[in-house]
């Protein structure tokens, strides 16, 4: 009882930085905004294989594996 309420605490606090990070990766650059590259993560990178500007926060940050987080 107690992983869940932790758990859905943990979902409505991170819930809006998430979102965030979606819209602006998706305004950052074209292309999907999540990548499943062992797990779902944010697009970090262009389709040519260069890294996006917000991409080289979340990659610093390692927020770009923040998605996983809602998997479990």
């Amino acid at each position: 009882m107690i992983n869940i309420l932790r758990d859905i605490v943990k979902l409505a606090l991170l819930w809006p930085l998430a979102l965030v990070s979606m819209v602006a990766i998706k305004l950052d650059s074209d292309g999907p905004i999540l990548v499943n590259d062992g797990g779902p993560k944010f697009r970090t990178t262009t389709l040519d294989g260069q890294t996006t500007r917000l991409g080289r926060y979340l990659q610093k940050a390692q927020l770009d594996s923040f998605p996983q987080l809602f998997r479990a």
